[in-house]
């Protein structure tokens, strides 16, 4: 599934940003995102940010997501210094947080639950939030941590990802910017 056509959009890995949430004390605060696409036309932004959890997933869940909040605020955040208006220039970006995770907690065997935080929490900041989070198959038969890894196969919840991809892809072209 094309989402995007490459001759319009450019691709910057490491993109850095004013971070939203600066503050009067450290104004020139910055934050930095793992892939942007940039509408060469519409300077409509595109941020993938990717995780990948591999291990201790459920006790790690926390963790997770408070640093997918933390990055919601940095992109979209009022602020002490910079107020409202990043908020506003940053309206009609998309923002994809991207997790990879392994069907089962490579070194415990458990299932994975859901990496939080909610889809509904991460879009009171933007409704152009979405969150992808594409489950490996792991053979559960397997008894030892490196085992499971060269397990490590297909997606399990391919139907999930397309849906979501379907919805990314809807909403890049439904934008009023995009083109």
């Amino acid at each position: 599934m094309k989402l995007i056509d490459e001759k319009e959009w450019e691709c910057i890995a490491e993109y850095e940003i004013p971070c939203s949430t600066a503050t009067l004390n450290y104004p020139k605060q910055t934050f930095t995102i793992d892939l942007c696409f940039i509408n060469k036309k519409t300077d409509q932004h595109i941020n993938v940010l990717l995780k990948a959890l591999e291990k201790g997933i459920n006790k790690n869940r926390q963790n997770a997501g408070n640093t997918t909040s933390g990055e919601c605020d940095r992109i979209y955040s009022h602020s002490e210094y910079h107020g409202d208006k990043l908020t506003k220039e940053r309206k009609d970006w998309l923002t994809i947080f991207i997790t990879l995770v392994p069907s089962i907690e490579l070194d415990t065997g458990r299932p994975c639950k859901d990496t939080g935080p909610s889809l509904k929490t991460l879009r009171e900041r933007n409704p152009n939030i979405f969150k992808l989070d594409v489950l490996f198959n792991v053979d559960k038969t397997k008894e030892t941590q490196e085992e499971r890894i060269n397990s490590l196969g297909f997606i399990d919840n391919e139907e999930d990802v397309v849906e979501v991809l379907t919805n990314i892809k809807e909403a890049i072209h439904g934008s009023k910017k995009s083109i």
